[in-house]
């Protein structure tokens, strides 16, 4: 009888761990989006088909999502603290360790806790901190990742640029040599096109950012009175960076919309080199730039918006190509993907499920799915493929 128990649990215990599955197939990923309440999640079928993780949603007050393969990290609206949620069966959430992060701030201005990222490695957590210094600055503070969820000492206060738009973060690339952030510094409507550039050696400390350098071109545009404000980037898995870049007339101190899309190759020494100029930049019409992301395949580059998101060829080195047009919706906040070939896109009560390929996106069964609780959302997504 004992024997019996011990191998019915065995089966159970198979059923419930690893993959999550729904009738119709096994995930290919986890799918988590955290509101200022709780964190929900699916798991995703091959067809984009999302279904409810079991066991979700979860209390819990983050305002962004990052994560490895084992633990999902979120900063807390609280502004106090990074909170940590070990992945369990099936995409279930278990908290974990709570870092309280503005004890690493000696300056006596705490700041906000903004967006994080993780390096390709999953050896650090990159946190933005908006306000740092009692001024208008943002910052990156590097933690190293432990076991179990538990953050480590917090390393040091980088300035970042100040420009027009929402603060940027920190964009790593594949190769984990170099960091960079990007925008245009400016005293009064004197704008210059900036990119810091950081080397992500233990120069100084391991996973810590040491100054590298910076790059202050911009491709020129046609009209030489001009020039081309950095506003976002997104890093690829190799070692190339989109950006999108707005057009600024001194003559008038406005900058322009539509965006345009610019790439760039970053060699051994952090060198940007660029063969995008203004006749071959594809623009982007998604309204005010919200988010930008490359895909894992390095292959796929999507910019979002108020207006919707569009979809790009992002060709390594050679200049970016547009793929159809506008997908219009209600405001994007930020766009996810996974290695199945699926765009996650987030609007401020929806969550779009699309299927991504050279020649276009197509939405998935059961797409859009409204989002329970209370917003601002963020979404992440963990590929269980390779």
């Amino acid at each position: 009888m004992t024997n019996l128990k011990v191998a019915t649990a065995l089966v159970a215990a198979c059923l419930t761990a690893g993959f999550a599955t729904s009738s119709k197939g096994q995930a290919v990923a986890y799918v988590w989006v955290a509101g200022s309440d709780q964190i929900s999640g699916y798991s995703a079928e091959a067809t984009g088909q999302l279904a409810p993780i079991p066991g979700l949603p979860i209390p819990a007050s983050v305002s962004h999502l990052s994560t490895t393969s084992k633990t999902l990290f979120g900063p807390g609206t609280d502004n106090q603290n990074i909170y940590s949620f070990n992945i369990g069966a099936g995409g279930s959430l278990v908290p974990g360790p709570v870092t309280y992060v503005q004890q690493f701030n000696t300056n006596g201005c705490p700041g906000k806790l903004g967006p994080t990222q993780i390096d390709y490695r999953s050896l650090y957590l990159y946190s933005l901190v908006i306000g740092i210094d009692c001024g208008p600055d943002v910052g990156t503070q590097v933690y190293p990742i432990l076991t179990g969820g538990a953050l480590g000492q917090g390393m040091g206060w980088f300035t970042q640029i100040l420009h027009s738009g929402p603060p940027n973060p920190i964009r790593l690339l594949g190769t984990n040599q170099f960091t960079f952030i990007t925008g245009c510094a400016h005293v009064g409507n004197d704008f210059t096109p900036t990119t810091l550039i950081y080397h992500t050696g233990n120069t100084v400390f391991p996973g810590g950012l040491v100054p590298d350098g910076q790059y202050n071109d911009a491709p020129d545009p046609i009209d030489p009175q001009d020039f081309y404000c950095p506003a976002m980037l997104a890093g690829d898995p190799t070692n190339h960076l989109a950006y999108a870049l707005r057009k600024y007339y001194p003559s008038i101190s406005k900058l322009s919309t539509p965006y345009f899309l610019a790439s760039y190759t970053v060699d051994t020494q952090g060198n940007l080199t660029t063969d995008s100029n203004y006749s071959n930049m594809p623009a982007a019409n998604i309204g005010t730039l919200s988010a930008m992301s490359i895909s894992p395949s390095g292959k796929l580059l999507a910019v979002a918006g108020s207006y919707g998101f569009e979809l790009f060829n992002f060709n390594g080195g050679s200049p970016i190509t547009k793929i159809g047009g506008l997908v219009p919706s209600d405001p994007v906040t930020q766009v996810a993907w996974d290695k199945a070939g699926h765009l996650y896109v987030l609007s401020t009560s929806s969550l779009f499920v699309y299927a991504a390929t050279a020649t276009g996106v197509q939405q998935a069964p059961g797409s859009p799915h409204s989002l329970s609780g209370s917003g601002p959302f963020s979404v992440i997504a963990l590929s269980l493929t390779h």
